[in-house]
C-alpha cells in the first residue's frame, strides 16, 4: 500500500516550529483505486462480449481495446499490490523472460506476427496480478447482480442465434466465443452464490442457473464449453470438498496442464479408429471437428524440422492456420514459440493457478476456485483461449482468489 501522503502546511500559531504532517487515509486511497479497477474489469469484459454480436470489425476493435485496457489497469493494480508482487521475483522474471523471448523469436527467427507474443504476454501478466486480488463480500454481491443480467442476455442471444433472426443483420462473430462466454459468466455466478451462502427460498438457485447455463451453451453449440461445464460441476459440487487438500489440488492443476499437452496426440489416435465421429449430447456435431487436421499438420511439420521446437515453426508452415491458432492453448504456445518459451509460459500459469486455489484453508472455497480453473484448462484443450485477448478479463476474474480478507 502507498506509504502515505503528507500535508506540509503550518498551523496557526506554530511559526518557527517544525511543520506538522497530516497523514491521509491510505486504506481509502487503495480501496478506491481497487474499486475503479474492478469496475473497469467488468466493463471491459461486457463490452468485449457484446461486441461479438456486431460482426468481426467491431469485435476486432474491442478485442484490441481489451489488451490496451489490460495494460492500463495493470499499472495501478501493480502499485497497490507491489509488495506482494515483488516478493515473487522468480515468477516475475519468468514472465518477463517469456515476453522478451517470444517477441525476439517472432521478430528475428520464426517471423510470427509480434501481436501473438504481446497478447500472450499481457494475458499471463494479467493472470499473475489477478491472483493477488482480494474478493470482498460487497464486491461479490455486486458481481451476482451483474453476472445475472449477463446470463439472461446470453440466453436470449442464444435463442436468437438458433433462430437466425439478428444473425443476418449483425453477423455474430463466432458461436464458440459466445458459448465460452456463457460458460464463464454462469460458472462464476454459481461460485458467487455458493460463496455467499444464498439460501432460503433461493436454495435451489444454483440448480436453476446450472440448467440455464447448460441450455445456453448447448443452443450456441459449443462442445468444449459443454465438457468444461460438466468438469466444473463435478469438481465444485460432486467431489466432496474435503478431498481437495493442498497436495491434491496441486496435483490436479499440474495434471490438467499435462493432459492439455498430450490430448491432441490421444485425439489423433481416436480419430484413426473412428471415435471422433461420436456426437456431443444435444449437439448434432462430432467431437471437436477439424482439430485433428491442425494438430496432425503441426506435428508433421515438426517431424520435418525438429529444430523448430527450440524457436517455433513460424508462419511458413501452414496455409490452414494463417492466424496460427491450433485450437489448443498448450500446442499453440509450443508450436508458435518453442519449448523454452512454452516452459516459461506454463510455469507462470501453474503458479498463478496454485496461488489462487491455495489462497485460504477453507476446502469448500478451494473446491470452487479449483473448479473454475479446471474449467479453463478443459476449454483450452480445443480452443486457443488462455493466450487470447478476448478472454483476458473473464479468465482474469476466475483467477481472483475467493478467500475473503481485507487489504490493510
Amino acid at each position: 500500500m502507498i506509504k502515505g501522503i503528507y500535508d506540509r502546511t503550518k498551523k496557526k500559531g506554530e511559526s518557527g516550529r517544525k511543520p506538522r504532517y497530516k497523514r491521509m487515509n491510505n486504506d481509502k486511497i487503495g480501496s478506491t483505486a481497487l474499486r475503479i479497477c474492478e469496475i473497469a474489469i467488468f466493463v471491459g469484459a461486457a463490452l468485449t462480449c457484446i461486441s461479438c454480436l456486431f460482426g468481426r470489425d467491431v469485435f476486432t476493435i474491442f478485442n484490441n481495446l481489451s489488451s490496451v485496457t489490460a495494460i492500463l489497469l495493470l499499472v495501478p493494480l501493480s502499485i497497490i499490490f507491489r509488495k506482494r508482487l515483488l516478493k515473487n521475483k522468480v515468477e516475475l522474471c519468468v514472465i518477463f523472460g517469456f515476453i522478451l523471448l517470444s517477441v525476439a523469436l517472432s521478430i528475428f527467427v520464426s517471423g510470427l506476427n509480434i501481436s501473438h507474443a504481446l497478447t500472450a504476454g499481457i494475458g499471463i501478466l494479467t493472470l499473475y496480478v489477478m491472483s493477488f486480488l482480494p474478493s470482498k463480500r460487497d464486491f461479490q454481491i455486486s458481481m451476482i447482480f451483474f453476472l445475472s443480467i449477463m446470463s439472461v442476455c446470453l440466453f436470449f442471444l442464444a435463442i436468437d442465434y438458433s433462430q437466425m433472426t439478428l444473425v443476418e443483420k449483425y453477423n455474430y462473430t463466432n458461436s464458440n466465443v459466445m458459448g465460452i462466454v456463457a460458460l464463464l459468466v454462469n460458472a462464476y455466478l454459481m461460485t458467487m452464490i455458493s460463496m455467499n451462502g444464498i439460501k432460503g427460498k433461493f436454495i435451489h438457485l444454483n440448480v436453476i442457473v446450472a440448467v440455464f447455463a447448460f441450455t445456453t451453451i448447448t443452443v450456441f453449440g459449443c462442445r468444449s464449453a459443454q465438457l468444461a461445464f460438466f468438469v466444473f460441476l463435478i469438481v465444485a459440487y460432486v467431489i466432496p470438498s474435503r478431498f481437495w487438500g493442498r497436495k491434491r489440488s496441486r496435483i490436479a492443476i499440474i495434471g490438467a496442464m499435462v493432459i492439455g499437452l498430450v490430448f491432441p496426440l490421444v485425439y489423433l489416435k481416436m480419430s484413426e479408429i473412428g471415435f471422433d465421429n461420436i456426437a456431443f449430447p444435444l449437439v448434432n456435431k462430432p467431437w471437436f471437428s477439424g482439430r485433428d487436421d491442425l494438430w496432425s499438420q503441426g506435428l508433421n511439420w515438426l517431424k520435418e524440422t525438429p529444430s523448430a521446437l527450440l524457436y517455433g515453426i513460424g508462419p511458413n508452415c501452414s496455409d490452414i492456420t494463417p492466424d496460427f491458432n491450433y485450437h489448443n492453448s498448450y500446442v499453440s504456445i509450443l508450436l508458435n514459440f518453442g519449448i523454452p518459451a512454452f516452459g516459461a509460459y506454463y510455469f507462470s500459469v501453474e503458479r498463478s493457478a496454485e496461488r489462487a486455489v491455495l489462497a485460504g484453508e477453507d476446502r469448500k472455497i478451494r473446491a470452487l476456485q479449483l473448479a473454475l480453473i479446471s474449467m479453463i484448462m478443459v476449454v483450452s484443450l480445443v480452443e486457443t483461449t488462455i493466450p487470447a485477448t478476448t478472454f483476458i478479463w473473464l479468465y482474469g476474474i476466475c483467477f481472483i482468489p475467493l478467500k475473503k480478507y481485507s487489504e490493510n
